[in-house]
Order: C-alpha cells, then sequence, then structure tokens
C-alpha cells in the first residue's frame, strides 16, 4: 500500500527542479538585476573567508613578526594548490550554465559526474605529490628563519585538500540551480566557527600557527560535510550524475571540454602565484620588515577584492546562460555594467584605505613596532593604487573566459610576469631601489589593463559577429 512517500518525493523533485527553470528563465531575463542577486551573497560569504584569513594573521601576529611572515610565506603556497579546485569551479560554472541554459540534462550530469571524480582524485594525489617535496619548496621560496613556522602550517593544510577543493566547487552547484543564499549561510557559520576556534587553539591549546591551521581545516571541513549534505537534499534534474556508469564517449568528451577551459585557468592562477611568490623573495632581499608589511597590508587589503571576485564569478554564470540562450547583445551590455559597478565598488574602499592607512596599520598590527607598522602603511597605499588598476583587469580576465578565449589571456599574462620579473631584478639587485615591488606592480596593473581592454574588445566583436552567423546559418539551413 502506497503511504504517499513516494509522492511527496517525486513532489518534491519537482520543486527542485521547477526552481532551477526560473532561475535560468530569470537570469536570462533579466541580467542586470540577476549579477546582483548572485553577487550579493558571494559578497558576503567572501568577506566571511576573507574575515577569517584576516583574524588568522591578527591572531598569529600576536606570536611575533617571524610567525607573520611565515604565514605570508606559506599563503601562496597553499593558494597554488587550491586554484586547481578554483579553476575546475569556474570552468563548471562556465560550461554548467551553459548546458543548463540549452536544457541539456545529459551534459549538465556528465558535468556534475567529472567534477566529483576529480575533486576525490585530486584529494589524494595533491598530498601525495607535494608533501615529500615541502622542504625543498620552501627552500626556494626563501623560508629562512621562518621554515619550521611555515612547514608545520602547511603540512596540515596540504593533508586536508580534497576539503578545500569541495569547499570552492560545491557552491557553484547550489548557485546554478537558484539556491543563491545556501552557499552564504554554510559560509558565514563556518567562518564563525574559525574565529572561535582560533585563539583556543593558538594560545590556550598553546598550539601556536599549528592551531590556526587546525582551527582552518576543522572549519572547512564542517562547510564540506554541510556541503554536501545540502546537495544532496537539493540535488535536481541539472546538479546530478545521471546514470552511475561511466559513458567513455559522452563523459569523457565532457571531461575533455571541462579541461579545455580549466586548464589555461589553472595555469594562469599558479603562473600568477608563483609570481607572489618570487615578490616575496625580492622582499625577503630588502629585509624581514618588508616581507612582514606587504603580507599584513596584503590580508587587510584583501577586503578590496571581495566585490571584484564576486561580481566577476557571477558575470561566468550569467554569461554562460546568455551564451546558453543566444542572447548576443545582453552579453556586451552585462560586461559593461559590471565593469561600471566592479570599478565604483574598488575606487571608493581603496580611497579610504589610501587617506586612513596609518590608522589602519598601527590599530590592527598587534606587535607595537612602528618600524613595521610605518612600512605596513606605506604598502596600504601602493596596494590601494594597485586594486584600482587591478580590478578592471581581472573583470575583463573573466570574460575572455565567457567567450571561450582563456589561452589569449593566459599568454598576456605570461608575458606580463616575465616583464615584470626582468625590471624587478634590476631594480632590486642592480639598482637597489627601496620598495621596487610596488613600482613594477602599478605600472604592470596600468599596462595590463589597456592591453587587456584593446584585446577584449576585438575579441568579444569576434565572437558576437560569429555566434550571429551561426543562428543566421541554423535559421535558413533546411531539415
Amino acid at each position: 500500500m502506497d503511504d504517499g512517500t513516494n509522492i511527496e518525493k517525486i513532489y518534491k523533485a519537482s520543486d527542485i527542479e521547477a526552481k532551477s527553470d526560473r532561475n535560468i528563465e530569470e537570469i536570462a531575463k533579466n541580467p542586470k538585476s540577476a549579477l546582483f542577486k548572485l553577487a550579493f551573497p558571494a559578497i558576503v560569504s567572501l568577506g566571511s573567508i576573507f574575515f577569517v584569513t584576516f583574524m588568522d594573521s591578527i591572531w598569529v601576529s600576536g606570536l611575533g613578526h617571524v610567525e607573520v611572515s611565515a604565514v605570508g610565506l606559506s599563503s601562496p603556497i597553499f593558494l597554488l594548490l587550491t586554484v586547481i579546485g578554483i579553476g575546475i569551479g569556474n570552468s563548471v560554472n562556465v560550461s554548467l550554465s551553459k548546458s543548463m541554459a540549452e536544457q541539456n540534462v545529459l551534459e549538465s550530469n556528465s558535468i556534475v559526474k567529472n567534477t566529483l571524480i576529480m575533486i576525490i582524485a585530486l584529494g589524494i594525489l595533491v598530498p601525495l605529490i607535494v608533501l615529500p617535496f615541502l622542504d625543498k619548496i620552501l627552500y626556494v621560496v626563501g623560508a629562512g628563519v621562518s621554515f619550521e613556522y611555515c612547514y608545520d602550517y602547511l603540512t596540515i593544510l596540504i593533508l586536508c585538500m580534497g576539503i578545500f577543493f569541495t569547499t570552492d566547487i560545491a557552491p557553484f552547484f547550489l548557485r546554478l540551480q537558484g539556491y543563491i543564499k545556501a552557499p552564504l549561510y554554510i559560509t558565514a557559520a563556518t567562518c564563525l566557527l574559525n574565529v572561535i576556534l582560533d585563539p583556543i587553539m593558538i594560545y590556550t591549546l598553546h598550539l601556536g600557527i599549528k592551531g590556526a591551521a587546525i582551527a582552518t581545516v576543522i572549519s572547512a571541513g564542517t562547510s564540506a560535510i554541510i556541503y554536501i549534505l545540502v546537495i544532496i537534499r537539493k540535488k535536481g534534474k541539472y546538479i546530478s550524475v545521471g546514470n552511475i556508469g561511466y559513458d567513455i564517449d559522452r563523459d569523457f568528451n565532457t571531461l575533455k571540454k571541462n579541461l579545455k577551459i580549466a586548464g589555461p585557468i589553472i595555469g594562469q592562477s599558479i603562473m600568477s602565484l608563483i609570481f607572489t611568490i618570487l615578490l616575496n623573495r625580492f622582499f625577503i632581499y630588502e629585509g624581514l620588515v618588508y616581507i612582514t608589511a606587504y603580507t599584513f597590508s596584503g590580508k587587510i587589503m584583501s577586503f578590496i577584492s571581495i566585490p571584484l571576485s564576486a561580481f566577476s564569478s557571477s558575470m561566468l554564470s550569467i554569461s554562460g546562460f546568455l551564451i546558453g540562450s543566444h542572447q548576443w547583445e545582453e552579453i556586451r551590455e552585462t560586461f559593461r555594467y559590471s565593469l561600471i559597478v566592479v570599478e565604483v565598488c574598488t575606487i571608493i574602499p581603496c580611497l579610504l584605505f589610501f587617506v586612513g592607512s596609518d590608522f589602519l596599520s598601527y590599530t590592527l598590527y598587534q606587535t607595537k613596532d612602528m618600524v613595521v607598522i610605518n612600512q605596513i602603511s606605506l604598502a596600504i597605499k601602493f596596494l590601494s593604487a594597485f586594486h584600482i588598476f587591478q580590478a578592471g583587469a581581472t573583470l575583463v580576465d573573466s570574460m575572455f573566459l565567457s567567450i571561450e578565449k582563456p589561452f589569449k589571456s593566459f599568454i598576456i599574462i605570461f608575458v606580463g610576469i616575465i616583464v615584470d620579473l626582468i625590471v624587478l631584478s634590476i631594480m632590486v639587485y642592480n639598482l637597489h631601489i627601496i620598495n621596487s615591488v610596488y613600482y613594477v606592480l602599478l605600472i604592470g596593473s596600468f599596462v595590463q589593463i589597456t592591453i587587456y581592454g584593446h584585446m577584449l574588445r576585438k575579441d568579444l566583436d569576434e565572437f558576437l559577429e560569429r555566434k550571429r552567423a551561426e543562428d543566421e546559418d541554423a535559421d535558413i539551413t533546411p531539415n
């Protein structure tokens, strides 16, 4: 006898599918409104994450500037690994939004299936590959007196990379189905947990810098578990693995398409982070005070990039939906609108940080060393100017991804990094110019956005013209 359970399951499933379809329709009809709808929860989520990393630096700064520099030297290495998850997440964002807009359930399921396989595989392989060489990596980046702290901190984080890959990718599955606020609540709750655990692990349990890493892993692990449970409960016709078996023709072809997008993103992110690691070496040459100031000011300025990251991610989703639904003109208009919004959201806080740099550095750096504090204030001023130029470049970079030109962006970044490193080497080692890194960052970001803007206008025009021609051919081609 039917007790109504099956009927209830079918009803719930149809509600989830209806919500996904409404989300697709709403984004296609009102892309500018959807931009804010997707971005604001992401801003809160990213803000919570940045707040946690910022609080890590605040708590660790109470241990001393060697420990702060250890976090600064470790962060690019850890991010170098997490960009693998971020790159996969961005490729999922683009490809899954397109397939959903095209109502291609089989391809959507294939994307989800491949993503889950990659998370599991990378979570196992990355620690096995990286940990045996961690001491050599730290030697290359110039850890020096911070070596022991860096090694302890990174070992704990790298062992749990699968957790971080999950938290990087899982939010896209929920947002693309229309569950926009769910990642916000999950992130906020687990970040609060991290803030509570930090002082307990670092000081109460006397674990020092290891405690900061353990607190991060516990909160990220909690977040990953909640994400998995919510996705299982909310899965619809698109966010599902479909047939459990692996279809070599369909699933493997989908994987190749995703990797074609993810590869240049991951490569570009790796290059940028290697560049950051090399910047640390230039600062180390100038002195430990400079690397400490750069690290701490970078944590403060990371709040500036929150709207940029949120709007860039949202624009990727919307562009995917617009391309899948063949709304070509809306793509250009949405990008222009996003660019204006991002520049406004970047310039205003940058000016405030620039003016208030003395107050911020003195108030937030716990060890009241005035030499370090003055250098932090100077670094905030330089980085405020840098972020104004970088905002447009990052959004343009996302647009290259949307129009299927990630490799071109990769080449531009690669050439720019090589030129910057050559100029930096001359300025630091031959001319001995103090704060050379900041000068090169400012000039490089200005040149980058100028080149980016010109290249994007040309490529976007070609992309839209090609897509319109394909639509016209499809209309006149007989069945």
